[in-house]
């Protein structure tokens, strides 16, 4: 499911945002290549097994809500067997998964997906049907398989595997995807050549400011959404995008270890040292859970023990806002006022990282952060708490 940027959050002074649920505005995957040149089945294209198969291009509705799905059947009157299939190239003894959406027109369908290596053999490598999916409803489904010493293509296959199919049996298809990963990622439809996802095409700002971010150094989960792995992830915003006279610092994360007292980690950093008073950043450090506006690593607030305010695997609402340079600073979590103390007056030209600081790297997930130009009030940032509780699972 996507989610739009929240319409219960603030929206007013919004200078930079991104939310990885919302997949139709912010998070538009995992970097990747399809691998197939023509995700859709279509005539001419995709070879059809000497007419055993009907493609019907642009049938209905895709998932994502485009008038170019196809839909397979048996040819009938063909006498030959059922399948339609379209070849991509790979590499031996490599991992790859192929996806794609399916929506059969009966229970217990006898279509499949069958991946068939080509050259220089052909012969099944793995197979997945479509007979436990609900009948009229898109389902993705995805086959991960290791090609063998000699392979040099393959070939996804949409097959009735009992050899022929009714009438009334068909099946719609949008999406075929086949990537040289482990877990399948967000289709990227293609049209005849394939295509790639980029490292800067992955996550984009939400505010309307258009803030470029790169995901060239962070991890990602089998779900395909990022994560940081608490040794060398972050996620990148210019230090154009990221300026220091926003005075509001918002997030949702989840981490997933806390540090020992006599040590640390960072969260996310604005700053080239933590040593000095020129950054931005919230940090993990010696039993303190810190934010810093103008101030090295010991913080503008601190607050401590950690254990008291935040414990591994669970999510929390967080937010930092200053009234100014050289004014108040406060730290609010899961909406309520944590601690307060005195910003500083930044001055750094870096770049923002989120997930990494001098203190190393979060373990863990910060699926949202935003920053605003104005300062939060302490309803404003309840209003943005209770925005998405529900959906974390915050109390």
């Amino acid at each position: 499911m996507s989610i739009r940027n929240n319409p219960g959050t603030v929206s007013s002074n919004l200078r930079f945002a991104y939310d990885i649920a919302d997949t139709r505005n912010s998070y538009a995957g995992e970097p990747t290549t399809n691998l197939i040149a023509y995700s859709q089945p279509t005539n001419g294209a995709w070879n059809t097994n000497g007419a055993g198969s009907i493609i019907t291009q642009n049938f209905g509705y895709s998932p994502i809500g485009t008038l170019n799905s196809s839909l397979v059947q048996d040819n009938q009157s063909s006498g030959n067997a059922p399948f339609c299939y379209y070849a991509a190239s790979v590499s031996s003894n490599t991992i790859y998964t192929i996806s794609v959406w399916v929506k059969p027109s009966k229970a217990n369908t006898t279509w499949g997906l069958y991946v068939y290596e080509m050259s220089p053999n052909i012969s099944l490598i793995n197979s997945v049907g479509f007979g436990t999916l609900t009948p009229g409803v898109w389902t993705k489904v995805s086959l991960t398989v290791t090609t063998d010493s000699n392979a040099t293509s393959f070939a996804p296959h949409i097959l009735a595997g009992a050899g022929l199919a009714s009438a009334d049996d068909t099946v719609e298809i949008w999406g075929v995807q086949v990537e040289q990963k482990d877990h399948s990622t967000t289709t990227i439809p293609t049209f005849g050549s394939t295509l790639s996802r980029s490292v800067t095409s992955s996550l984009f700002d939400i505010s309307g400011y258009n803030a470029s971010l790169d995901m060239s150094n962070v991890s990602f989960n089998s779900s395909g959404n990022p994560t940081f792995d608490g040794s060398n992830d972050y996620i990148t915003v210019a230090h154009a995008n990221s300026p220091i006279t926003n005075k509001s610092y918002e997030m949702v994360f989840r981490p997933d270890s806390i540090p020992a007292s006599n040590t640390f980690r960072s969260i996310w950093q604005k700053s080239d040292n933590w040593n000095g008073d020129t950054g931005i950043s919230m940090q993990f450090i010696y039993n303190n859970f810190t934010f810093s506006y103008g101030a090295s690593w010991g913080g503008s607030v601190a607050l401590a023990p950690i254990s008291s305010y935040v414990t591994a695997g669970n999510w929390y609402h967080v937010v930092g806002t200053v009234s100014g340079n050289g004014g108040s600073a406060a730290m609010y979590i899961n909406g309520s006022l944590a601690g307060t103390g005195t910003a500083g007056t930044p001055t750094t030209t870096v770049g923002l990282t989120i997930g990494l600081g001098n203190g190393g790297s979060l373990l863990g997930d910060i699926p949202i952060f935003r920053m605003y130009s104005e300062t939060l009030s302490a309803a404003q940032v309840q209003q943005n708490y209770l925005a998405y509780k529900k959906r974390f699972g915050i109390w």
